[in-house]
């Protein structure tokens, strides 16, 4: 019986030959486009060149001089990692075919214009370089398109979460209200059961004010309480324009989980209680 091994020598040629080229490729790709923006380095293009042209020819001696054009595209491709390949395109599909949730699907389609910017960016450089006016006007048109789609579902979503805390808000109010009609129903049924025959005759005492129902999943008032700025990435990440609707929120998933609302002890007045909360809300939101 004869074993054959996957890791002959001539596939671990090949797969070293695979590694240096994409790392040298990758390399120089990065270097030029930081280059272009106006920072990289460049004393280190003419390194990086021929890098990547002791690379290529290695690597044509291990694959016996087939183009590499198939695996310089994947190696290209700024969705993939290197060298496992991860590719984000396919995640953001798995995500669209797992059924998400509203403002999942919203935050997918963000990222889905996020990516259309960037490949509109890349357009409008490589038709500067070379010169083609027509596609330059083509690659601004994307990137305007992909701009707007970018801050109308950015729109969407604020809306989104001001509905689900106006929501929240309005259940909490109408379970208040229940309460204190049942604690009124109560006392005057009580006091009714008290009154003697003899004294019926004579005008009522108004019942006594029901003592006020301790609810633990009432949130403490946070009037006047300093209140840390909210960063751009949080707000456009959960919404929401400051960080008090941050804390409605996280009560009103708390309360319908049973949990007392945030105390005022950890009320998001310096960066470190926002963090906290931002954690907490993240672990809630996930299903």
């Amino acid at each position: 019986m004869r074993i054959v091994s996957d890791n002959s020598p001539e596939d671990l040629r090949r797969r070293a030959a695979e590694r240096q080229l994409g790392f040298a490729v990758r390399a120089l790709a990065v270097n030029m486009l930081r280059i272009m923006r106006g920072a990289g380095k460049p004393y280190r293009f003419a390194h990086e060149l021929a890098d990547c042209s002791k690379a290529l020819r290695e690597y044509l001696d291990a694959f016996e001089h087939n183009s590499p054009s198939d695996f310089i595209e994947r190696v290209l491709n700024p969705e993939k990692s290197w060298p496992d390949g991860e590719d984000e395109s396919d995640r953001y599909h798995d995500a669209w075919r797992s059924n998400p949730r509203e403002d999942e699907a919203i935050m997918l389609r963000k990222q889905n214009a996020r990516r259309a910017m960037r490949l509109a960016a890349l357009r409008i450089t490589a038709s500067m370089l070379a010169g083609q006016r027509l596609q330059i006007a083509h690659g601004e048109n994307d990137l305007r398109e992909a701009i707007s789609r970018h801050e109308q579902l950015t729109e969407e979503l604020r809306a989104l979460r001001a509905k689900e805390l106006r929501g929240g808000r309005a259940a909490h109010d109408a379970e208040n209200a229940r309460v204190l009609a049942t604690a009124l129903a109560l006392a005057a049924k009580r006091q009714n059961g008290r009154r003697k025959p003899a004294q019926a005759e004579q005008p009522p005492s108004p019942p006594p004010r029901p003592k006020p129902v301790h609810d633990r999943l009432q949130p403490p008032s946070y009037e006047g309480l300093r209140v840390v700025a909210l960063p751009p990435a949080i707000r456009e990440e959960f919404g929401v324009a400051s960080a008090l609707d941050l804390v409605l929120w996280l009560n009103r998933l708390r309360r319908e989980r049973g949990v007392a609302p945030l105390p005022q002890g950890q009320f998001p007045s310096n960066l470190e209680a926002l963090n906290y909360v931002v954690k907490e809300l993240r672990k809630e939101r996930t299903p």
